[in-house]
């Protein structure tokens, strides 16, 4: 009977994201129009498949996007920088330059075929970009600011304008990750200057209207657990005029699940206009999911699982172990060693061999059938 609602939901679901992208528009309340996101970020996919990693579901191998689906998921996150071959980039001693757009491209193409939606997580970087750094690309280090707000521009419009040319829009667009304190270091810096942070948002946000107004436009804080400093940040930008839809936290803390949902609850009420998704997250699943659902009103868009295949509590198993080793052990936190890398030498140590889905996956079946009873009997319920 499971399966039966699942397909019943999926069969749907590209009905439910057109409603999701004919939402209000800011200044109107933002409401849940298409069913829950179960997302996931596996942006390591294509380089660990490369390398010789494979799926197991059961006993059987599979595609790790079958996999995924047939266990409720039902949005991919994909993240993308400027120039991961740089010297300094992400990928500079991988023999491929993963995650640019040409492999963002082929994994576009893939999620389109599963069926699944898609957010572009753009990094405005040749790394990683969070709080703790922002760098810019090496190609533009020598430019004036706006040629930088140009830049910015010119590749939000490249990225997306290339996933529409080849069918693959995706639903929603990360103008950043993790931008607490801007973009784009030094000239985009927050809070020393925040205009021009403010500035540079837009000038993506502007590019991404340009392709498609369609796409939803997502904002990227990572304080999932501090209200007071993500509203001072949201408040900051709101004042200089920056336009967007969504608010995603990332929710990483371990320990947190009331402080998320404080959070949560209280942007929901006092924004309104904005939905509101937990674009990162690893520990406390089922807490987690459950204080993004039930966000007053509906604000509660989803979630996005971080590279669940072998990061902290994973979802698979390697050699009988948990796949994320040392980060899996469950409410500790997690050795500094063992979270990405932010070394600018490189990106990330691919892995290889075979990956088997564990009994953690088994949530996500248990939270896709209890959203949707919910939201079925509230449909009753108002009929």
């Amino acid at each position: 009977m499971l399966k039966i609602a699942m397909k019943w939901c999926y069969a749907l679901l590209s009905l439910f994201l057109a409603a999701l992208l004919l939402a209000a528009p800011a200044t109107q309340p933002f409401h849940r129009t298409a069913p829950f996101i179960l997302g996931a970020d596996i942006s390591w996919t294509q380089e660990d498949q490369a390398n010789g990693t494979t799926y197991y579901d059961h006993g059987q191998q599979e595609d790790l996007l079958k996999i995924l689906k047939d266990h409720g998921f039902n949005f991919i996150r994909l993240r993308v920088f400027v120039n991961p071959g740089a010297a300094d980039g992400y990928a500079a001693h991988s023999q491929e330059p993963y995650c640019d757009l040409a492999h963002t491209l082929v994994m576009a193409k893939r999620v389109h075929d599963a069926g699944m939606g898609l957010l572009i997580d753009l990094h405005y970087s040749d790394n990683w970009a969070d709080p703790s750094k922002q760098q810019t690309p090496d190609a533009w280090e020598d430019l004036s600011f706006p040629q930088l707000r140009q830049a910015v521009y010119d590749f939000t419009y490249q990225v997306l304008s290339s996933l529409k040319k080849q069918g693959t829009s995706p639903q929603m667009v990360q103008i950043g990750n993790e931008t607490n304190n801007g973009v784009l270091w030094p000239a985009g810096r927050a809070p020393r200057n925040f205009d021009q942070f403010a500035d540079l948002l837009k000038s993506g946000i502007s590019a991404a209207r340009a392709v498609d107004p369609s796409i939803k436009i997502v904002l990227h804080h990572a304080g999932g657990a501090n209200n007071q400093v993500v509203r001072k940040w949201l408040d900051n930008l709101l004042s200089r005029g920056v336009q967007f839809d969504i608010l995603g936290l990332s929710c990483n803390d371990v320990g947190s699940p009331q402080r998320w949902k404080e959070n949560f609850d209280d942007l929901a009420t006092r924004y309104p206009q904005f939905g509101l998704i937990a674009a990162e997250y690893s520990y406390h699943k089922r807490e987690l999911n459950d204080a993004v659902f039930n966000a007053p009103d509906q604000r509660g868009l989803g979630s996005f699982i971080w590279e669940p295949t072998r990061h902290h509590e994973a979802i698979f198993d390697k050699n009988g172990h948990n796949a994320g080793g040392a980060d899996a052990i469950p409410h500790s936190r997690p050795p500094r060693s063992k979270r990405p890398t932010s070394n600018p030498a490189g990106g990330h140590h691919p892995e290889t061999g075979r990956f088997n889905t564990n009994q953690l996956i088994d949530l996500y079946d248990q939270l896709s059938k209890d959203f949707m009873a919910i939201v079925n009997n509230a449909t009753k319920t108002s009929n």
